[in-house]
C-alpha cells in the first residue's frame, strides 16, 4: 500500500475523537505501521514517524510519542532528532533520571563526555534520593546499578546487584538479574560502537 494512503487512511480513522484521544490513537497506530512486516523497513519507519509528528503536534505533551519517535530515530541514527526528542522527554519526566541517563547517552553520541557524565552522575544522584524512600522496587534498583557503572563505580554496582540477589527471588527477576550481571560487561565506548554499528533487518 502506497505510504501516503496509509497514513490518510489512519488519520481519517481518528477524525471524530479529540485532540488527545487522537494523539494517542495515532501513536498507537503509529506502532502498528511499524510492526507491518509487509512493508519495507524504510516505508515503516518513515510512515511510523510521519504518524508519531501529527500525534505530538496534536498533544505537545504526549510521552509515548516522544518514547517511540526517540526509538524510531535511533534507528535512523539520527543523533540530533534523537537529542531533540530525548529533551522534552526529560522536560515532561524530571523525575525519572533514566530519561537523563538516556540524554548523557545521546550526548556521548554526540561525542560531548562532558555533558554525558554530568547527567550520568545527577542520574545517579536522583536514583540515590529516590531508592531512599522505596528501595523494594527492582527496575528502579536495577537502573540505578547500570547507572553506577556508567560513572565507573564499578564495584558499587557489583555490590548493588549481589543485594539484589538476595532481595529479589522470583524466578522472572532471578533470570533478568542473571541475564545483566553475565552480560553487562560493556564499556561506555564499546556500548556506542554497538548502537553505530546495529541495523534493524
Amino acid at each position: 500500500m502506497n505510504k501516503t494512503l496509509l497514513i490518510l487512511i489512519l488519520i481519517f480513522s481518528v477524525i471524530s475523537c479529540n485532540k488527545n484521544e487522537k494523539s494517542k490513537e495515532l501513536t498507537k497506530q503509529a506502532m502498528v505501521v511499524f510492526t507491518d512486516y509487509n512493508l519495507d523497513n524504510k516505508t515503516r519507519i518513515d510512515s511510523s514517524l510521519t504518524l508519531l509528528n501529527l500525534a505530538i503536534e496534536l498533544d505537545k505533551n504526549n510521552f509515548k510519542a516522544y518514547e517511540n519517535k526517540y526509538g524510531l530515530l535511533s534507528q535512523k541514527k539520527d543523533i540530533d532528532g534523537m537529542f531533540s526528542c530525548i529533551n522534552k522527554m526529560v522536560e515532561l519526566r524530571p523525575n525519572q533520571p533514566y530519561w537523563k541517563l538516556t540524554k548523557g547517552f545521546v550526548y556521548d553520541l554526540k561525542k560531548d563526555s562532558v555533558n554525558a557524565f554530568k547527567l550520568y552522575t545527577e542520574s545517579v544522584n536522583q536514583y540515590k534520593n529516590l531508592l531512599k524512600t522505596d528501595s523494594s522496587d527492582f527496575n528502579l534498583t536495577l537502573e540505578f546499578a547500570g547507572a553506577l557503572k556508567l560513572v565507573n563505580e564499578n564495584k558499587s554496582a557489583d555490590s548493588v546487584l549481589k543485594q539484589m540477589q538476595l532481595d529479589y527471588k522470583s524466578e522472572h527477576q532471578m533470570q533478568i538479574l542473571d541475564y545483566y550481571i553475565k552480560n553487562d560487561t560493556l564499556t561506555r565506548k564499546e556500548v556506542i560502537e554497538n548502537w553505530k554499528n546495529y541495523t534493524i533487518e
